[in-house]
């Protein structure tokens, strides 16, 4: 099946895969908002991106409230950048994985997003939630395109070759070439 699309056609597994990779592209927003969000927690800010994890909040709340008890500001705030660094760092191999077709990416990344919007709902900031709600319809959209796909493409062809006339007994013609 083909889209027109002003000028031109654009088959079923084209518009699957854009499909495919934009919703994967979800998680590079979700990681990279969520470290602007650390840089701006650790700098004083009371300001956060509603995209944002609600996972690497808690850490950089559990390090304010270490601090302010009066622990060492420095390893703490580096244990924290560190922990979340690694929890975004999580979320770019979901979306770069994703974006090369695992379904496993797009299923662990998912299901720790839903878990996050939990967290969120837990601590009543709706606002979050109802982010999380819209991010994960795109994130879902990417993983159906996905299986879309997986039921198009048709099963691997075996390659043959034709060994019958034996090397030198005139030219060969290329069997995997019509």
């Amino acid at each position: 099946m083909a889209i027109q699309v002003p000028g031109e056609m654009v088959s079923e597994d084209v518009r699957l895969q854009a499909t495919m990779r934009s919703g994967a592209g979800w998680f590079y927003w979700v990681a990279g908002l969520s470290l602007v969000n650390t840089v701006m927690a650790h700098t004083g800010s009371d300001v956060n991106f509603l995209m944002g994890l609600a996972y690497t909040l808690v850490v950089d709340g559990l390090a304010r409230a270490s601090i302010e008890s009066g622990g060492p500001a420095g390893a703490i705030r580096l244990v924290a950048i560190g922990l979340d660094v690694v929890i975004a760092g999580a979320f770019v191999l979901f979306g770069l994985f994703g974006q090369r077709g695992k379904a496993w990416a797009f299923l662990a990344g998912i299901a720790l997003y839903a878990l996050d919007a939990a967290i969120f709902a837990y601590l009543t900031a709706w606002a979050n939630v109802a982010f999380h709600a819209f991010a994960g319809l795109y994130l879902v959209r990417g993983f159906l395109a996905l299986r879309r796909l997986a039921k198009l493409a048709p099963p691997a062809a075996s390659a043959t070759v034709d060994v019958s006339t034996p090397p030198g007994d005139g030219p060969r013609r290329n069997p995997l070439v019509r």
